[in-house]
């Protein structure tokens, strides 16, 4: 799934009480939210975020090998410890038969967790690869070379997917993006500041590390850092932004033979395309700035130069299936340096994703025997209902969008169809090859498998029962192109979803998840798209400046937000997920007024039906990060922090205010012709 076409989830206790005229009440069982860490200390109206969570956040550590501790990170703990009794389950069948489901997953997690024979290779899995990187002769090699390999998952240079049409919906086609940093992105080669140079740093000892590792004394090994961190300074330069990459029409070029050759004359497409077993006319090249940028940069680099290059990533891409010392340094940059991990991720944990993101399939389909609750299907069903009714409701009394685009704007929402839990129709991996003793070779075999599945859907028509995402993903999406949105069974548990709760605790947490993905279908890129998922006009010029202008007030609100040291938010950056979360809270809420207690004053624990909606909403982004990773993803992630992700929409929404007494000396206040309401 191509990185630019998939949205995706994933970052007053005063006046509380005189509504409530009691004191904190206790967690009981039927209460379904943690009600013992609400902070009196902080006004509802000043920081919700920080009343709900702030004494959760004082006592919570950061496990040392975590990243983050939360909701997030506490559900994905335990989808990794349902998938590990899954996988040591089929690693105990000693007779299954080859091939077969228990074979696959009990092989590969196996060969995975064998760490004793993975340290006696040392890095020799690799030689064969460095020994073709040495033949090379001609930057023309050098590309040929780099197409071969990602059949084999080593992508080098650039990314490359199949995905539908964004302007062809019903058909699938060959998509081209930009790659080849080490560095999470452009702007880390160009930013001046100290933290910055310091990453920049540390990565240049992560490669003089691992050319070490593979015999260069420390000179040579210096010298070779300098070389690659100099030439992916060169690739950056043709790299888009990040709010670049969020515009779905400037990402969208479509190249024939003739033009490709104009566009990049040093590049040969047709050898290219042969490396990558590709049989067709068009390709959708995502930044063809960055691909004429390496047509210059690879005629013009020496070519011992590439060598190092590609030595050097071919060891990043696959540093956790080497020995341990080349597992260490990876950490010791990837993990420590750029996201705060003090530790090393247990083995177990490791393995577990590796088989969840390589046959996930095969380990989902024993994942959801044990571990889906079957009622989930119906209430969420229900639940999306709902908030179509709301949604829809909603639409039709927007001030600012005419008549015309509001028929066209229900037209989509009702073509939005829904996946819930797991497939109706389950991969198949027959041919594929596993072995015990060798992770190397698996992870080879695995890719080759899922790569040749992926490019025989060239040209040919989208299959719409496919599913991006394994079911124990702790995650939700929306996809533009087949306009569909998505819930994993993973994600389909508390706090988020609990089929034992009322129905404020499930709107508040997963109801504002679907209708944070269902808004995705109207945000700043998910409106270009129509009903049928192609990118094509279908607003009214007047209503698009509208929408516009309002969207330009949520940038500015999130673009005054300061989650770390001197980072302010990026609010072009995050202007669609913040436009879900805004319009996701709201539309949750009038669905849950669909319901029984939303239409009641019925207090459980003395608290209003509203009061334990907004309080559920804001205990599923109970989310607290290292400092480091906070850092990387304020300036990289289309998502806004947690906190934000909480005071931002609950600022616009009036019902909040009224369900927590916010006034005007309040925080959170905002003037009632001020609050942002776009869909």
């Amino acid at each position: 799934m191509s990185i630019f076409k998939f949205a995706l989830l994933i970052s007053g206790t005063v006046l509380l009480f005189q509504c409530c005229k009691q004191a904190t009440p206790k967690e009981t069982a039927a209460t379904h939210l943690d009600l013992k860490n609400i902070d009196t200390t902080i006004a509802a109206g000043d920081n919700f975020f920080k009343h709900i969570n702030h004494l959760w956040n004082q006592n919570t550590k950061i496990p040392a090998t975590e990243v983050g501790a939360g909701a997030f990170f506490d559900l994905q703990t335990k989808s990794e410890e349902a998938l590990l009794k899954v996988c040591e389950a089929a690693r105990a069948v000693t007779n299954a038969p080859v091939g077969s489901l228990e074979q696959q997953v009990g092989d590969l997690f196996a060969s995975i967790i064998d760490t004793l024979t993975i340290e006696s290779k040392g890095f020799t899995p690799l030689v064969p690869l460095f020994e073709k990187i040495n033949a090379l002769e001609s930057p023309g090699e050098l590309i040929k070379w780099v197409a071969s390999e990602q059949v084999n998952g080593n992508s080098l240079l650039f990314g490359f997917t199949v995905n539908p049409d964004d302007k062809n919906s019903s058909k699938n086609i060959a998509q081209f993006f930009q790659g080849g940093l080490g560095l999470p992105d452009r702007d880390y080669y160009f930013r001046t500041d100290e933290a910055t140079r310091a990453i920049r740093n540390a990565y240049s000892d992560y490669l003089k590390k691992i050319f070490s590792l593979i015999g260069a004394d420390s000179t040579i090994a210096s010298i070779q850092a300098t070389v690659v961190l100099n030439l992916e300074t060169k690739l950056a330069e043709g790299h888009f932004t990040n709010v670049e990459l969020r515009d779905p029409q400037k990402n969208y070029n479509k190249y024939g033979a003739a033009q490709l050759s104009i566009m990049t004359p040093h590049l040969d497409w047709p050898s290219i395309k042969k490396e990558m077993q590709l049989n067709t006319d068009s390709l959708l090249i995502g930044q063809p700035k960055y691909f004429t940028t390496l047509d210059k940069v690879a005629w013009s680099v020496p070519i011992a130069q590439w060598k190092t290059y590609l030595k050097a990533f071919t060891i990043t891409n696959s540093y956790n299936s080497l020995s341990r010392a080349f597992a260490d340094a990876g950490f010791e940059f990837y993990s420590k340096t750029l996201s705060g991990q003090e530790e090393p991720t247990p083995r177990w944990k490791y393995a577990v994703n590796v088989v969840d993101s390589r046959i996930g399939d095969l380990a989902g389909q024993l994942y959801v025997n044990e571990n889906f609750d079957t009622r989930a299907k119906d209430r969420m069903t229900e639940m999306i209902s709902n908030l179509h009714k709301a949604y829809a409701k909603r639409i039709n009394e927007l001030d600012w969008m005419s008549d015309s685009t509001k028929t066209k704007a229900l037209e989509k929402l009702a073509a939005i169809t829904r996946k819930i839990g797991y497939p109706d129709k389950w991969l198949k991996y027959d041919s594929l090859v596993i072995l015990k003793d060798n992770y190397f070779q698996n992870r080879i075999n695995t890719s080759r498998y899922e790569y040749l599945r992926t490019v025989a859907k060239v040209d040919q028509p989208v299959d719409k029962s496919e599913w991006p995402f394994s079911p124990p993903t702790v995650n939700a999406g929306y996809s533009p192109t087949t306009n569909e949105i998505i819930f994993p069974a993973g994600i389909l548990q508390p706090p988020f979803f609990n089929p034992n709760a009322d129905d404020a605790i499930n709107y508040g947490g997963i109801g504002m998840v679907i209708g944070h993905e269902l808004t995705h279908g109207f945000d700043d890129q998910g409106r270009q798209y129509d009903k049928d998922g192609n990118l094509k006009e279908w607003w009214s010029g007047a209503d698009a400046d509208k929408f516009k202008s309002l969207a330009d007030k949520v940038v500015g609100q999130y673009s005054k937000y300061n989650p770390i040291d001197s980072l302010t938010l990026n609010g072009e950056l995050t202007l669609g997920e913040n436009i879900a979360d805004i319009g996701g809270l709201a539309i949750a809420y009038d669905a849950f007024k669909l319901t029984a207690q939303g239409q009641s004053d019925q207090k459980i624990d003395n608290l209003s039906p509203d009061q334990r909606f907004f309080m559920s909403f804001a205990t599923i982004w109970r989310l607290k990060m290292k400092d480091e990773l906070m850092r990387q993803l304020v300036m990289t992630d289309v998502h806004s922090p947690a906190e934000f992700r909480v005071i931002g929409p609950l600022t616009n929404f009036t019902p909040f205010y009224k369900a927590f007494g916010v006034v005007e000396n309040n925080s959170m206040w905002k003037e009632e012709k001020d609050r942002i309401k776009i869909w």
